[in-house]
Parts: structure tokens; C-alpha cells; sequence
């Protein structure tokens, strides 16, 4: 009746490092990454693929990096350098092909449902002594990605009559902390005080998130493809990209029938290309031809709801 593939993912670094010695620094630099991760619910290869689905296909990924670095300096002009770089970067895809002229039908009464939630955390802590310097850098980046139907290069031919929900989370964060230390002098009879800054600290950090989530993705080539389904996107965390369609380079045609409703863009990708509307689809995103002569056709009667923008049509 269906397909499930959870996957979960970790990576962990800690580095802990004091020294009690005089005039000793300490340096401490920990990573922990969880990189490419490809996480499938249908595979296909190169070649001709045929591939129809009725049933549900559930797929998801969730890595997980943290990197902890504590440094501590002590005695006279100790030094603290800490340093975590965390970074998660995973894809999921509820069918994927690979190059050929494909076909792969979501039939009516089949589910795809991708999600990918990349999280990163990095922590350095970083502690001076007299005259010393702390220094604390943290880097935590999160990619997400996730793909209800991708298709490599070739002329494909891709229907949805079912549902496809797809969602992109990329989570990052940092604690970034340096101290130095300090001497308070205060003057007799309540007449004020002074603090010295025995040394200077610094505390730097760098977040990088970016999530993608695609309902329908081909490559170059002659691509047609029908929906008359539902296709919902939705992404969270830094750079965002939400199409529910996205053909390649190409002559491409995609059709939207009645019963359709799409949430995220419409992308139909160099070349000439033709988007064609039947009867009463409901498009949630915006609509770009880009590059080519593209056209937009409306067949048969009805009204189609439109929520967004239209670009590059002639």
C-alpha cells in the first residue's frame, strides 16, 4: 500500500581544552558534518523508466551536526582560541529518474509526501587570562532539499491526478562567546570606579541556511507535463525556493486541468515553452516563462484562480 523511508542522521564534535600553566594558550577547533545525504523512495536509473504510483510515499531526512569547542588560557597572556564549524546538506526525493524519456504517473488516490529538516548548531567558548586574547568563531551552515518528482535529462512525460507535498526546513545556529579579564579599581569615600581591560576579546559567527523544495523538477529537454492534482511546496530558513513545477531547458509543455491546485511558482526553464490551462485550476505562486518565446493558452471554459505574477510570455 506504500512506501516509508525515514532517515536520520548525526554528526557530533567536542573539544575541551585548559591549560593551568603558566603563560599556556589553549586552542580548540572541533567539526561535525553530515554531507551528502540522498534519501529515495523510487529510484530509477538512466534509460526508459516507467513508473506509476496509487499507493502513498512517505520520505524523510533529518541530520543533525553539532560542534562544541571550549578553550581556556591561563597564566600571564594566556590565550583562548575556539573554533566549531557545524554543517548539515541533505536531499530527499519521493521518485527520481535519471536520464531518458521517462514516464511517471501519480495516479489518482497516490500520495508523495518529501521533507528534508537539515540542522546545524555550532558552540565555542574561548576564556583569556591576564593580558591574553580569546578569540571565538563559529560557522554552522544548513542545506535542505526535497523533491516530490525529479527527472534527469531526456523528453519526459510526468502526470500528478494524486497529491505531492513537499517541504524544505534548513535550521542553523551558533553560540559564540569570548572573555577576557578584567581589573576594577575603585577610589575610596564612594568617589567612582575604573575597569581595565587586562587583554581584548573577539567573537565571531557565520550562518548559512538555504532550503528548496520542488514538486515537480525536470532536466533539459522536450518535457510535457499534466497536473490535475494538488502540488503543495513550502520551505523555511534563509534562502528560499518554492515551485511547485520547474522544467529544464527545452520545448516544454506543461498543462494544468481542471481539479489542479498548485502552491509555489511555476518555472518553465529556457526555450519555447507552452503553459496551458484548462477549466477551473486554482495556481497559488507566481508564473515565469523565462527565457524563449513562451505562450500561454486557455482551453475549454471556465475561470482559473491566480495568486501571484505572470513573466516572460508573449
Amino acid at each position: 500500500d506504500g512506501i516509508r523511508v525515514l532517515v536520520r542522521s548525526r554528526g557530533l564534535g567536542d573539544v575541551y581544552k585548559r591549560q593551568a600553566v603558566l603563560d599556556v594558550d589553549s586552542q580548540s577547533r572541533a567539526y561535525a558534518t553530515v554531507d551528502s545525504v540522498h534519501v529515495y523512495g523510487i529510484s530509477g536509473g538512466h534509460g526508459i523508466n516507467t513508473i506509476s504510483n496509487t499507493g502513498t510515499i512517505t520520505v524523510a531526512a533529518t541530520p543533525y551536526a553539532y560542534a562544541e569547542t571550549v578553550a581556556d588560557g591561563d597564566g600571564v597572556d594566556g590565550d583562548g582560541t575556539a573554533y566549531s564549524n557545524a554543517s548539515t546538506t541533505a536531499t530527499t526525493y519521493g521518485i527520481a529518474v535519471g536520464n531518458g524519456n521517462n514516464g511517471i504517473l501519480n495516479d489518482t488516490g497516490g500520495v508523495i509526501d518529501v521533507s528534508t529538516t537539515s540542522n546545524a548548531r555550532a558552540y565555542a567558548l574561548s576564556d583569556s587570562d591576564v593580558g591574553g586574547s580569546a578569540n571565538s568563531d563559529t560557522v554552522a551552515t544548513s542545506r535542505a532539499t526535497a523533491f516530490g518528482i525529479r527527472a534527469g535529462n531526456g523528453n519526459n512525460y510526468i502526470e500528478n491526478n494524486g497529491t505531492i507535498s513537499v517541504n524544505a526546513t534548513a535550521i542553523a545556529s551558533t553560540y559564540t562567546r569570548a572573555t577576557n579579564d578584567n581589573l576594577t579599581l575603585c577610589a575610596p569615600f564612594g568617589l567612582g570606579c575604573t575597569t581595565i581591560n587586562l587583554g581584548d576579546s573577539d567573537a565571531d559567527a557565520v550562518v548559512t541556511r538555504a532550503a528548496s523544495a520542488y514538486g515537480i523538477y525536470t532536466g533539459s529537454g522536450d518535457d510535457v507535463v499534466f497536473n490535475r492534482g494538488t502540488i503543495t511546496t513550502s520551505a523555511s530558513g534563509g534562502t528560499l525556493i518554492r515551485e511547485a513545477i520547474h522544467t529544464g531547458a527545452g520545448d516544454d509543455e506543461v498543462i494544468l486541468g481542471d481539479g489542479s491546485v498548485t502552491t509555489g511558482d511555476i518555472d518553465l526553464g529556457a526555450d519555447n515553452d507552452i503553459l496551458t490551462l484548462i477549466g477551473t485550476p486554482i495556481i497559488n505562486g507566481a508564473i515565469r516563462g523565462s527565457e524563449g518565446t513562451n505562450t500561454l493558452a486557455l482551453e475549454s471554459e471556465g475561470t482559473f484562480s491566480f495568486d501571484g505574477y505572470v513573466t516572460d510570455f508573449s
